[in-house]
């Protein structure tokens, strides 16, 4: 623990704290006196980023959020994290027990891996790098972001949300190996390697169901709210999360608005929208026509795999009480990014086929945000097919893998 601390806080030496708040305290004077040298532009880019908030995100993402926190209460996201075990053992060298973070992270989106990461990392389940590892493989953008808002509502069709949803899935799992691969070099997982829940419930060794029901009934027994109860903090809970996600939207669309206006005025808009705010930047690149299909569609995976300057800013405000080192989790970021782009550039064969046999055009203008409707209910729909194709697949996998290490062992394959 000492040596973790030690280490984090020689890195943050590198940039002395003093810099940091002077530069920021310049940045946000610029900023002031830009807004009132373009007070029109200011209100324009302002007024933009709240419409898209409110007629966008802030309906196709309320439910949602609701029912993640729901289902987190009543021990879905945990029991989902017993089946990834095997998976986060072998495939990206964490202990068992980090299975709960990339649950939590698939399904509940940024920043919820990097909090269920320090959670962990607070009962020494994991240590400080792995827990920076953890929150940069967890990072993912929430699935109804990409399915009901990028694909319903700025494209105008839920199968551009699944193709989204692929390759934003798959290049996060590859990041994650190759994470895995560079920054571990022979470390021995020295900590804990079972999921606590499991362990303090299952008793005798019943096999893989009977645990993740008992993993699930201890989280819920352990939450102990009322159905009423736990309804009305969901929802204080979700409008809270996206008031965060509203505000930061209109900051920042005012912010690139200016930034193109005065500091790089040739830089196109979807630029500097895709690094700083992710629904920005998907709106930006959905409204141009300035680029080819297969650049636009890999360029909004990129900006996808990236999460946006706002995200990791959120993520940073979790880690950093805790001395936990952001380096790996922003080279994450970028490697994320970068094998978006490319898979995107690989398959863009298959994925053109299938979004023209769905009529779906990317060079068309922006048809504008009234009449999404139907669309967005569509939508949902779709994301509950989705959750099932999803759980259907882990399931698959973890039966796969128990069933071979169980005929290796000739013990069967349910046996531990």
């Amino acid at each position: 623990m000492n040596s973790n601390n030690k280490t984090s806080a020689g890195m943050r030496t590198l940039v002395p704290p003093y810099i940091i708040t002077v530069l920021l305290g310049i940045g946000a004077l610029f900023l002031v006196i830009a807004i009132i040298s373009s007070p029109e532009e200011a209100f324009e880019a302002s007024i933009q980023g709240l419409d898209i908030w409110w007629k966008m995100v802030f309906p196709a993402l309320l439910p949602f959020l609701m029912l993640s926190q729901m289902l987190t209460a009543y021990g879905f996201t945990h029991g989902l994290g017993v089946l990834i075990d095997p998976l986060m053992k072998k495939g990206f060298r964490m202990p068992g027990a980090s299975g709960i973070g990339l649950a939590v992270g698939m399904s509940a989106g940024f920043p919820s891996g990097a909090d269920a990461a320090v959670k962990l990392y607070e009962q020494k389940l994991i240590t400080s790098k792995e827990a920076s590892r953890l929150a940069s493989l967890t990072h993912f953008t929430n699935p109804m972001t990409l399915l009901v808002v990028i694909g319903a509502a700025f494209y105008q069709n839920p199968v551009v949300g699944y193709v989204l949803i692929l390759v934003h899935w798959a290049a996060g799992i590859l990041s994650g190996f190759i994470l895995a691969r560079f920054t571990t070099k022979n470390e021995a997982i020295s900590v804990r390697n079972t999921n606590p829940h499991l362990q303090e419930t299952t008793g005798p060794k019943k096999g893989m169901l009977y645990s993740i029901y008992q993993t699930a009934a201890t989280i819920r027994e352990k939450d102990g709210r009322s159905f009423g109860k736990l309804l009305g903090d969901t929802v204080s809970h979700a409008v809270q999360v996206l008031m965060m996600t509203g505000g930061s939207m209109i900051v920042f669309s005012v912010l690139i608005r200016l930034i193109g206006k005065y500091v790089t005025p040739f830089f196109p808009d979807y630029l500097w929208s895709s690094f700083f705010e992710l629904h920005l930047g998907a709106y930006a690149l959905r409204s141009t026509d300035m680029i080819s299909q297969p650049l636009q569609f890999g360029l909004l995976a990129a900006a996808i795999g990236w999460g946006g300057l706002s995200s990791h800013w959120q993520v940073s405000a979790l880690l950093k009480p805790y001395g936990i080192s952001t380096s790996i989790f922003t080279f994450g970021r970028i490697l994320h990014a970068c094998i978006s782009y490319i898979l995107v550039l690989i398959l863009w064969t298959p994925i053109k086929m299938w979004l023209v046999s769905t009529k779906t055009v990317f060079n068309d203008a922006y048809p504008g945000i009234n009449g999404i409707s139907e669309p967005v209910i569509n939508g949902f729909q779709y994301a509950g097919w989705l959750g099932m194709l999803l759980i259907l697949l882990l399931t698959t996998f973890v039966f796969l893998s128990r069933w071979i290490a169980g005929w290796k062992s000739t013990r069967g394959p349910f046996s531990h």
